[in-house]
């Protein structure tokens, strides 16, 4: 199945990046192992990191307050800073790994693969199920990025 296929059974507005990816994957088809790959892997580590994002503790009263009180902030605002520093680096990290497979796969293959995909995204605009604005954004990415953004969403 094509991506204007895929696009042609879309009955409702386009909500998620979960739905975007799947026009990519359609547009390659039997080649889209690799990039699938890549954002499983992703997608698993994103959910890890999202299952240990640090919440703050409970904060302390009385004295315990006056005396700890700004160190456990601090400590909590470091814990947040390195996940989301974690985070941004699984992001880079997903964008080279796919970059790597774009810089290896043929240029036709990938040519007519973006073509379809961005058929897919006026036919969707078209028919009322896309913002216009969104979907020349996305036309103009490359091929691959809305599954990355599909796998790193963690909203």
């Amino acid at each position: 199945m094509s991506a204007r296929d895929a696009a042609a059974l879309q009955r409702e507005p386009v909500e998620h990046f979960d739905q975007l990816a799947q026009l990519e994957v359609a547009a390659l088809g039997a080649h889209a192992g690799e990039p699938i790959a890549v954002c499983d892997r992703a997608r698993a580590s994103a959910q890890r990191l999202i299952i240990e994002e640090p919440h703050a503790e409970a904060a302390p009263t009385g004295l315990r307050a006056l005396l700890h009180g700004r160190r456990a902030e601090r400590e909590h605002e470091a814990r947040l800073e390195a996940w989301y520093d974690a985070l941004d680096a699984l992001e880079a990290e997903t964008e080279a790994a796919i970059g790597r497979w774009r810089a290896a796969s043929d240029p036709a293959l990938l040519g007519a693969a973006t073509a379809d995909r961005d058929a897919a995204i006026r036919s969707l605009v078209e028919r009322g199920l896309f913002d216009a604005r969104l979907g020349e954004g996305i036309c103009a990415e490359p091929l691959g990025t809305m599954l990355v953004r599909s796998a790193l969403v963690h909203d």
